[in-house]
């Protein structure tokens, strides 16, 4: 097992965690889609969405390698995944039920988005300890991971990779389009280099209610999060609205993030936001200092780099709107078990 302070290094190409638990199926409408499994381990991103007609999409992030494919299973295989989801404790589970170990040195982050008949249950684990309690099934999901990984299927080009995103059209599965979020916009920020970690999210509902946590800390002493919880008024809302619907951001679509590996230093910005059928994700990086990569991996001194996305002042006027209407809130002390990052509730 690779062991190492995990916000030390951060893999830039890996973080994406965008809310797909809010991409809930109308009613009778239920979605094609029946799985979506992601592991950020051992210097490997590795994800698979499958449709319930057996079609799936694996993708393998690795730092200097990307590689897409398309398989299929057979019904036997369905069933077989089915009955594992289906089984408890998995199937009851919430993220509220997972502890998160804010101090574990181990990063193994495995995410669960299953299609159920009320909605898409999302669950995220942090570290193995996370995993513990519901071994049995999280080990059947994870041996199955694998063997998809190892089985002959089809691949095609890298330029199609989208974190196995539902609702993109490049490469995605076919018969599935994502559905109206309950939330307006889903906000995360990210900023990790050697000697600690700050982590930010914010989330708006429909009906103008918020959540905002906030994360930060050493990696020598342990992290604590703080929340603000509140209702915003309708001029607020309609402020947001109208940030949210400027021509220059509904415009942007996600272009291939540079650079894909490890970095001692950067920030991450991760932006949802519901528009129609379709959800907009955009992902936006910072990156300064030198590469680096997993321990033992290079030789040598690796170069130096700075790097942030062009069109990243696109987000100037959301933050700002986010600056003067929700950080300015009273936050309070939140136990770790209580930490959602902002993951839209149904």
């Amino acid at each position: 097992m690779n062991l190492w302070p995990c916000g030390a290094l951060l893999f830039l190409a890996l973080t994406t965690t965008l809310p797909l638990s809010a991409q809930t199926p109308a009613a009778g409408q239920p979605s094609g889609i029946m799985l979506r499994v992601e592991r950020i381990y051992n210097g490997e991103n590795a994800c698979v969405l499958l449709n319930r007609s057996g079609d799936y999409r694996l993708e393998r992030h690795f730092v200097h390698k990307t590689t897409v494919y398309l398989g299929v299973l057979s019904p036997q295989e369905v069933q077989e995944v089915q009955a594992v989801l289906d089984a408890r404790p998995l199937a009851q589970l919430s993220q509220a039920g997972i502890h998160r170990d804010m101090n574990s040195n181990t990063f193994d982050k495995l995410s669960i988005d299953i299609s159920r008949a009320n909605g898409t249950q999302s669950l995220v684990f942090f570290d193995p300890e996370s995993r513990k309690p519901f071994r049995d099934s999280l080990n059947s999901i994870l041996q199955w991971l694998n063997r998809v990984k190892a089985a002959p299927i089809t691949e095609i080009s890298a330029n199609s990779a989208n974190h196995c995103f539902p609702g993109h059209e490049a490469g995605s599965p076919s018969g599935w389009t994502g559905a109206v979020g309950n939330y307006r916009v889903f906000l995360e920020k990210e900023h990790v280099w050697s000697g600690g970690v700050e982590r930010s999210c914010v989330l708006v509902y429909m009906d103008g209610r918020f959540r905002s946590e906030k994360t930060s800390g050493t990696h020598l002493s342990r992290l604590v999060t703080r929340v603000a919880e509140g209702q915003l008024s309708n001029l607020q809302v309609s402020e947001l609205q109208r940030t949210l619907d400027d021509p220059t951001l509904t415009a942007l679509r996600q272009t291939s993030l540079n650079p894909h590996g490890f970095f001692q230093e950067a920030e991450t910005t991760r932006l949802a936001i519901p528009r129609g059928l379709d959800t907009q994700e955009l992902t936006f990086i910072s990156a300064d200092g030198r590469m680096g990569g997993r321990p033992g991996y290079n030789s040598g001194q690796p170069p130096t780099m700075n790097y942030a996305n062009p069109d990243r002042h696109v987000m100037d006027p959301l933050q700002k709107w986010i600056k003067l209407n929700i950080e300015n809130q009273k936050f309070a002390t939140l136990p770790d078990d209580k930490a959602t990052e902002c993951l839209p509730s149904n």
